[in-house]
């Protein structure tokens, strides 16, 4: 039995306006623009662009979806569920499109599961356009940068129609380089005067051609001011030209012709951006309520319907909400209350949260928020829906102190450290209280606890105990490990590199506070978490010894984190296609298993690899499924380190300089040692190359030392050939130096070797930047060859040369592409567009 589908905006009215019809020079326009992939119509409000896209959907026949965004729709896993649902429409494969956003992985990574399910899903016969009306509401960046890569992946039969009142967002940019875009602006949407002159007619008013060009020109062909004077019978804009041109005619023409019971209706009705029967009744609690909204519909009165989904027209809502303001009779907060209580009943918690603060109800608030954190707080994209609360004014938190808990988790998904703090200071100031209205906060709360890296986490739990007298850690209770994104033991929400100094003193502190907390996880856990700081002590064998790729456990997540650093382990080994086949196998362990949400962090690890040898056609690949975002993201740290040594291996260092600056810096904010290490060393590597070589030694020379007190040396000898010249200048300097220490002498030595290792068998992220390879024209066709499957004996007959002179141009070719097979040798020239 076919999945139930679910309500869409995708009705299309059949009735047009009159002041869309017929604007044939428009569908002209629309005509020539819809050969694109994507269009993208830009003007004003009430420029005409809903309208002329109805015409041009019902003229072309197209199937169509269309999406009515509003400001609740701005993250990325409201967004992509909003854009799954409208293909679900023309799918002939419903069941995938149901199982995507319906999935637990969804909100973890919408944007992983929406390109995946369009690799499946199969379209209905003929054309299909999809409309994205109100486009400039979504301002998220993660959703504009990742919207030009899904569009790209649609099927050929679709155009995409974004109507906004922006301008082409700058991640659109390569759309419109690639020429797959097309721009309609207000200029094209406008009435020019013979339109106008048929459109009053259309009302009863006949004009000459000298008051159609003036109507024309007072109102510059703006569709919504032209409507307005014709159904007025004016030629006269008169009042038009105010701030808002369509107040007095809402208010004249309109809203004074209603009676006040309407009126009242219309404003309650208001409060909410869109609304169902059901909801409708909830807050005007009007019996009568469907006739009136039949009556509106009826007359046109800016209400439309979709799917038993009403909105007003966003003019005539902003139009409704000033007068809803201006009356002193209708208490706007119990409206608010009214609307929340709805949303709670339909367990749309976010919306309830919203109408809770808009109608000052704390318990409302409480109730609604705990629920949200509960389904919600392992979502950056979730959490994203409701960041408005960290912009909430001081004394809204201080009245509803619960709200200190969700301000927290915003700022900790986005990278406000120091916002962070704030919150969670007050957070525990009032502990008790929070948890006296809702016993939910306490797990979103326990998490803030640990993760805090201000104090540790005996210190945490002490504080925890002092405040709530009659706290017990039950099974209700467990936090759930927050790893999803991060691809490493210790590259967890806190940061644990102080335990490298003491594992065992350490790790009896963690076993005392964790291990009543994880059970059955706690063993592959801590032994997870040992192995990762052998790991980064370059104690390989040891730390391979402590995991298994093998891993009998409940959670996915671990048996990933198991595999993945399995991995790293033999790769750092020099054991690399045993690597291999276990990175494959974990390939296939996230498909099988659904994991989507995991496979950023595998795709990141995989380019990494690549990266270290220089490989630019896997840095180009990464742009191509990796979102760059103006502002680091906490839980994206390991992508944005891959992003970084990409911009290195394509020979972009400002780019790459910029990021680790700011990467830097919010790794610092959160105290995380190896991460800031980590950009420290970056950042040297780009100054070095970038010729700023004093600057570079001094950066890195303080970051080895740093590092020496918790021994990590794995982090560098990554790298391999792109940090052994600073190395060996320090360790030089070091040497020459009066009374050096022998310690950091040792140390300097071991990171050195450990480098110089990796630089047997990598060329490194610095190889680009190395003197250009050049090939002969002997070289070159040898190499083309060998390309083609060409074997030596058959290249003498090709070319008359010797054996032993195409032996001798492959050997010179082999050295200068540092590889020691024909294989690796095709792949290093087409890498460098050397060959074709």
């Amino acid at each position: 039995m076919p999945p139930h589908r679910p309500k869409t905006a995708q009705f299309i009215p059949v009735d047009l306006p009159e002041v869309c019809a017929p604007r044939e020079q428009l569908m002209s326009v629309y005509k020539k623009a819809c050969v694109k992939r994507c269009v993208y119509v830009s003007a004003p409000a009430g420029s005409g662009k809903t309208f002329s896209t109805l015409l041009w959907l019902k003229k072309s026949n197209h199937t169509s979806a269309w999406i009515s965004l509003d400001h609740f729709d701005n993250s990325p896993t409201a967004f992509y569920r909003v854009f799954l649902t409208a293909l679900f429409s023309v799918a002939t494969q419903e069941e995938v499109l149901a199982e995507s956003f319906t999935s637990s992985a969804f909100s973890a990574s919408p944007v992983e599961v929406t390109l995946e399910a369009l690799t499946r899903i199969r379209m209905q016969d003929g054309p299909h356009t999809l409309v994205f009306d109100d486009f400039h509401l979504i301002t998220n960046e993660e959703v504009l940068k990742s919207f030009y890569y899904v569009m790209k992946r649609l099927p050929l039969s679709f155009t995409v129609i974004i109507l906004s009142r922006s301008e082409l967002p700058e991640a659109f940019f390569p759309y419109q380089k690639n020429e797959q875009i097309a721009l309609v602006q207000s200029g094209d949407l406008a009435f020019n005067s013979e339109e106008l002159l048929r459109h009053f007619a259309s009302f009863g008013h006949v004009l000459t051609a000298k008051e159609a060009q003036a109507a024309c020109s007072s109102t510059e062909g703006w569709a919504l001011a032209v409507n307005a004077l014709a159904m007025n019978g004016s030629v006269s804009p008169d009042g038009m030209s105010e701030q808002n041109p369509l107040q007095r005619y809402f208010g004249v023409q309109v809203w004074n012709r209603l009676d006040q019971s309407l009126q009242r209706f219309m404003m309650h009705t208001a409060i909410v951006d869109k609304f169902n029967e059901e909801l409708c009744l909830c807050v005007t609690e009007q019996p009568e309520s469907r006739a009136i909204l039949s009556s509106l519909l009826n007359e046109n009165l800016f209400l439309s319907c979709r799917e038993g989904e009403f909105r007003y027209h966003h003019l005539f809502l902003v139009f409704l909400r000033e007068q809803l303001a201006k009356d002193t009779t209708i208490n706007r907060q119990a409206l608010h209350q009214k609307a929340a209580l709805y949303y709670n009943g339909v367990k749309d918690y976010k919306s309830a949260l919203f109408h809770y603060i808009q109608g000052s109800s704390p318990q409302g608030i409480a109730d609604a928020l705990s629920n949200f954190l509960v389904l919600n707080a392992e979502s950056s994209s979730d959490m994203q829906s409701i960041a408005y609360i960290n912009k909430l004014p001081q004394k809204a938190l201080e009245q509803n102190p619960c709200l200190y808990v969700g301000c927290a988790w915003c700022a900790f998904f986005f990278g406000k450290a120091e916002e962070l703090f704030h919150h969670l200071d007050r957070m525990y100031a009032r502990i008790g209280e929070i948890i006296g209205m809702n016993r939910a906060f306490l797990e979103p709360a326990l998490l803030h606890y640990v993760n805090d890296p201000r104090y540790t986490i005996s210190e945490q739990f002490t504080r925890l105990r002092c405040a709530l007298a009659s706290f017990n850690i039950d099974a209700a209770n467990i936090p759930r490990m927050l790893l999803k994104r991060l691809p490493h033991f210790l590259r967890t929400y806190r940061d644990f590199s102080h335990y490298a100094r003491n594992m065992d003193e350490s790790f009896s502190e963690f076993r005392a506070v964790f291990f009543p907390l994880f059970g059955e996880h706690y063993a592959v856990l801590e032994a997870g978490m040992r192995s990762w700081l052998l790991y980064n002590q370059n104690r390989i064998r040891e730390a391979l010894s402590l995991v298994t790729n093998d891993v009998v456990s409940g959670s996915p997540e671990l048996t990933f984190l198991s595999k993945l650093h399995v991995a790293a382990c033999l790769y750092a080994t020099g054991k690399e296609d045993e690597a291999a086949r276990l990175r494959n196998e974990l390939a296939l362990l996230l498909k099988t298993e659904g994991l989507l949400h995991l496979f950023p962090v595998y795709t990141a690890s995989e380019t990494k690899f690549r990266l270290l040898d220089g490989d630019r056609a896997a840095a180009k690949a990464w742009f191509e499924c990796c979102f760059v975002e103006s502002t680091p993201k906490f839980y994206k740290l390991f992508m944005h380190a891959t992003t970084v040594r990409a911009y290195i291996v394509l020979g972009e260092y400002e780019k790459a300089k910029a990021l680790c600056n700011k990467l830097r810096e919010l790794c610092a904010g959160y105290r995380r040692v190896l991460d800031v290490a980590e950009a420290d060393m970056l950042l040297s590597i780009i100054l070095w190359l970038s010729g700023s070589k004093r600057e570079a030694l001094e950066l890195f020379e303080r970051t080895l030392l740093d590092m020496q007190p918790y021994g990590y040396i794995r982090i560098f000898a990554e790298e391999g050939k792109a940090i052994l010249p600073l190395l060996k200048s320090i360790i030089k300097n070091s040497d020459a130096a009066a009374a050096p220490d022998a310690a950091t002498r040792a140390f300097l030595k071991e990171v050195y070797l450990a480098a110089y290792e990796q630089a047997k068998r990598h060329r490194g992220i610095a190889s680009a930047a190395q003197k250009p390879v050049r090939l002969s024209k002997q070289q070159k066709h040898v190499l083309t060859l060998l390309a083609r499957g060409y074997r030596n004996s058959e290249i003498v007959v090709t070319t008359g040369l010797s054996i032993n002179t195409i032996r001798y141009h492959t050997k010179i070719a082999y050295q200068k592409l540092e590889v020691t097979n024909a294989m690796d040798a095709v792949l290093r020239a087409r890498e460098l567009e050397l060959l074709e």
